[in-house]
């Protein structure tokens, strides 16, 4: 049941980085002044969004394959396309560093291509310290497959909630604090989330669309009154609000499923990509004086994203599943 809802999983996906590109044009157009309207504040809950279906996707993993190649496929998922996009930003940042994190004291190449984080420097392409998270909970999880194949995801939860539990007490440091960020919590989500989708075994959409709904009513909510003391529970609780009840629909009817479904497919593309589309747009608005910079910036930062993912990630995936024999 659950491979079959997997289209709408997609869609939240589209959702998400649909959250992030608006969310780092909104930022970007009140600084140029294009603007003068609040910020759009709810953008930040897609990148927990991502976590979550993150969690989500890596527990259907482990059910379907276990430890099967689960290192080899997570590590070409993730870092063959991230370190092309590093490489173009390095070779912008050796033509004039201010193009490329202008924000930013220092800039790290060496932490960059490697992702272990570093104090005070920003990375090469900045959005990429989700990776170091997304990372550290394959990481996890693949010792708990090693250790317990059959019971791995409630160990990588257990680790992960005992990570959480270790950075409250005790004195706090750089290394300390990135390891027991209460972020990861929100991987777990997504286990729970699998795990509640299998529980219910509802082939009727009107729950789920019920669920996803309340889901989307609490994000508006938590995000505005900023309800919670740490991302994981101002947007980590709607978004695994959000992606149980998408897990529970079937979209493929759908108008409009297309578009979300390819979004949702190039969604790590566009992630990695739109800071690019959108140092462009700035470029071109300026100089030609328009004032259409957020709807320029959106459609920009999607085909720019899109037009990496077909011509780039897909073929360098089919290449390096082939040549190592993956499937």
């Amino acid at each position: 049941m659950v491979t079959k809802k997997l289209d709408s999983i997609q869609a939240v996906r589209a959702i998400a980085i649909l959250l992030v590109v608006g969310w780092h044009i909104a930022v970007k157009a009140n600084v140029l002044g294009y603007t003068d309207s609040a910020l759009f504040f709810i953008g930040n809950a897609g990148v927990d969004i991502f976590f979550v279906v993150s969690g989500f996707i890596m527990a259907l993993c482990v059910q379907n394959s276990g430890r099967k190649n689960f290192f080899s496929k997570r590590f070409i998922r993730i870092l063959p396309l991230y370190w092309l996009i590093t490489l173009v930003a390095l070779i912008a940042y050796c033509i004039n560093p201010h193009l490329v994190n202008s924000h930013a004291a220092s800039t790290t190449i060496l932490h960059s291509f490697t992702l272990i984080p570093i104090q005070e420097s920003a990375m090469l392409v900045d959005v990429g310290w989700t990776l170091r998270y997304e990372l550290f909970f394959y990481f996890i999880l693949w010792v708990s497959l090693l250790a317990a194949p059959k019971h791995a995801l409630k160990l990588c939860s257990a680790i992960i909630l005992l990570l959480v539990g270790v950075g409250v007490v005790g004195e706090h440091s750089f290394y300390k604090d990135f390891l027991t960020n209460p972020l990861i919590v929100e991987f777990v989500y997504g286990i729970v989330a699998f795990q509640a989708c299998k529980w219910l075994k509802t082939d009727s959409n009107k729950m789920g669309i019920a669920i996803f709904a309340f889901g989307i009513a609490c994000l508006i909510i938590f995000s505005h009154f900023n309800i919670g003391q740490h991302r994981c529970i101002t947007f980590g609780i709607p978004a695994f609000i959000v992606v149980t009840g998408a897990s529970l629909v079937d979209i493929s009817g759908l108008k409009g499923f297309k578009l979300f479904n390819g979004i949702g497919n190039a969604s790590y593309s566009i992630y990695l990509t739109h800071m690019f589309s959108l140092g462009f747009v700035i470029i071109i608005a300026k100089w030609l004086n328009l004032s259409s910079f957020v709807a320029l910036s959106v459609w920009i930062a999607l085909a720019g994203g899109m037009f990496t993912y077909y011509l780039i990630e897909k073929n360098v995936l089919r290449a390096l599943r082939s040549k190592l024999r993956i499937n």
